[in-house]
């Protein structure tokens, strides 16, 4: 069973690549602009549902990142610029509530704990 796919154009990434879990999942993908090195990264939660989402410009994430519970509730989304967050990040819970109106994302504590995952460098 196939794990990965990727795709190439004049020798640089270009396209959807995808990874998959063993039991058959989708892991990740990067989906590629072919601008500038422009490029979106989401990661999946075991069940299938989108867990995060982050766009990248020239290798940094750059632009608007939303993080979601595994049950497709939105979670968190703030902006980064070259690599780091900035403002307040609001964090929903599962339900759809707002549980912190706004938060730093290096600063954050449960239930906005999961924002420290985001890869901001």
């Amino acid at each position: 069973q196939r794990r990965s796919t990727e795709e190439f154009a004049d020798g640089k990434a270009s396209g959807r690549w995808t990874t998959w879990r063993q039991d058959g999942v989708r892991e990740s993908e990067v989906v590629f602009s072919g601008v500038d090195g422009a490029f979106v990264e989401r990661e999946f939660h075991e069940n299938g549902q989108l867990g995060q989402e982050t766009p990248y410009q020239n290798g940094l994430p750059d632009g608007v990142a939303s993080a979601w519970h595994d049950n497709g509730a939105l979670m968190s989304t703030g902006i980064v610029r070259e690599g780091a967050p900035v403002g307040d990040w609001p964090v929903w819970d599962e339900q759809g509530a707002l549980v912190q109106k706004g938060v730093d994302p290096e600063q954050a504590e449960a239930p906005a704990d999961a924002l420290r995952d985001f890869d901001f460098e």
